[in-house]
């Protein structure tokens, strides 16, 4: 089982124009998360399905996605990776993909809603301009579920109790891993 390329794939881009909404069917459901709004533009930029936090009517400058790469795996497999998983290795894997890392903080096994899940903080480069991230790596029967939420170098701590309210609120419906 191949985790490490396709958990960069889903970090990287993973999607297309028929996600365009706030829910989809037998997958997500991104309506109703308290403070944050979905974004049909950045959607549409980053061909992700993307909420925006808003405070008091200010949509603020950071963002939510989710995308899905199919990936299938047991409960055990998912949990062993996730458990083995440290900044270096993420990093590596990341890098394989494409992504031009600049730095991992943190890689955290963790469970979410009943499911081992691989929580990552981390920085990269896009266009000359590093951002940092809260990635969410999610298991399932048949493919990776990632939530990635993105700042601007330095405004990943002001944001990162906004971004794990967002990860807690939406809902997966993927089939979890057995």
């Amino acid at each position: 089982m191949r985790f490490g390329l396709l958990l960069a794939a889903g970090l990287v881009a993973v999607g297309g124009a028929s996600w365009a909404q706030d829910y989809q069917s037998g997958l997500y459901d991104g309506r109703d998360i308290p403070g944050w709004a979905y974004s049909a533009e950045v959607t549409q930029n980053v061909t992700l399905p993307t909420w925006q936090p808003v405070v008091n009517g200010v949509v603020q400058g950071v963002n939510c996605n989710i995308g899905f790469a199919p990936l299938e795996g047991m409960r055990a497999e998912w949990s062993a990776y996730f458990d083995n998983s440290t900044p270096a290795s993420f990093a590596a894997e990341l890098q394989s993909g494409g992504t031009d890392v600049s730095a991992v903080y943190l890689t955290d096994s963790i469970m979410w809603q009943g499911r081992p899940a691989l929580r990552s903080l981390m920085a990269a480069r896009q266009d000359g301009q590093v951002f940092e991230f809260m990635v969410l790596s999610i298991s399932g029967a048949e493919q990776l579920t990632t939530i990635t939420c993105t700042a601007i170098q330095g405004d990943l701590l002001a944001n990162l109790d906004r971004f794990y309210q967002f990860a807690n609120s939406i809902t997966v419906y993927t089939a979890p891993p057995q």
